[in-house]
């Protein structure tokens, strides 16, 4: 039996045990290593008996700690998985070795693999993972990871939000950060100075994400850096209309009050600039497959 790897270990890994990982797993053919992330390698899968076709993220456990973090992950997508922008989780299995989430095999490639994106199909990439995250804060849980590789494609274009893994349970209120979690370049202030987090951090996280790619097509400039976390960027292509670039501004505020409050706000807000600068019927005409709140459908 191979040796139970540190988390350190792990991210050096280039494989784990198939063998060990298809005896967890008796009801799924294990496939080729997909990717890795973190602590954890992801391959694809199939379940035989209901011919689905799964990516399975492996996770090595160590001691109590690895497996507790493990356990409130698959927890934590267990609840929030029916929303149609969030992954969904099949299941979660725990042998000696590893740790493995089953989850729904997405094969549209993330953001950060799409080299063109078009301001209509940002933006409602953009409605569609907001919507995402106001179901994950009703559920009492901020994201803390919003980066264009956490946001993925199914076969179809449906954008899905995922790697709920670093999600923090905070019952609605603002809570203090304890350590630095999440990708630096994606990360509002209070999140890099271990201040009060919020629905409105992850607010800030994903209007960034829009930002930067309406900007050099998505390439990190400038804007990307420790002087935004003190005045909110400003610097957006002439052909992003006054009315979104609005919008951003105000979610890429330094001071949490200033932002949006919660992710369904941001969401009105930015649906109410498309449909004023990019017209009626803009949703569909953007191409991106989204499923909205009844409000938000009407800002189509």
């Amino acid at each position: 039996m191979a040796s139970t790897p540190t988390p350190a270990e792990f991210r050096r890994l280039e494989d784990v045990d198939l063998d060990a990982l298809a005896r967890m797993l008796p009801g799924c053919a294990i496939g080729k290593r997909l990717g890795r992330g973190g602590f954890a390698l992801v391959y694809e899968g199939r379940q035989t008996v209901v011919e689905r076709d799964v990516a399975i993220k492996v996770l090595a456990i160590s001691g109590a700690d690895d497996l507790a973090a493990f356990l409130s992950e698959a927890r934590v997508l267990a609840l929030i998985d029916s929303h149609p922008h969030v992954v969904r989780v099949y299941s979660g299995e725990k042998g000696e070795t590893y740790c493995a989430i089953v989850m729904e095999r997405l094969g549209g490639g993330t953001l950060a693999q799409r080299e063109k994106v078009s301001l209509a199909e940002m933006c409602a990439i953009g409605l569609a993972i907001a919507s995402a995250l106001e179901y994950t804060h009703n559920h009492d849980f901020l994201h803390r990871d919003v980066k264009p590789s956490n946001i993925m494609f199914a076969a179809n274009g449906m954008p899905k939000l995922t790697d709920v893994g670093i999600a923090k349970h905070f019952a609605g209120d603002p809570v203090t950060a304890s350590r630095e979690i999440g990708s630096t370049a994606y990360m509002a202030g209070e999140q890099f100075y271990r201040g009060q987090l919020g629905r409105f951090t992850d607010v800030y996280s994903l209007a960034l994400v829009i930002y930067e790619r309406l900007v050099n097509g998505g390439r990190k400039g400038p804007h990307v850096s420790f002087e935004r976390f003190y005045q909110a960027p400003s610097m957006l292509p002439d052909d992003v209309p006054a009315e979104i670039a609005a919008v951003l501004r105000r979610a890429l505020a330094p001071e949490p009050a200033l932002r949006p409050a919660s992710a369904m706000e941001f969401a009105r807000e930015l649906a109410a600039a498309c449909r004023t600068t990019l017209g009626d019927n803009w949703l569909a005409r953007s191409g991106v497959p989204v499923r909205l709140e009844e409000d938000l459908e009407r800002t189509r």
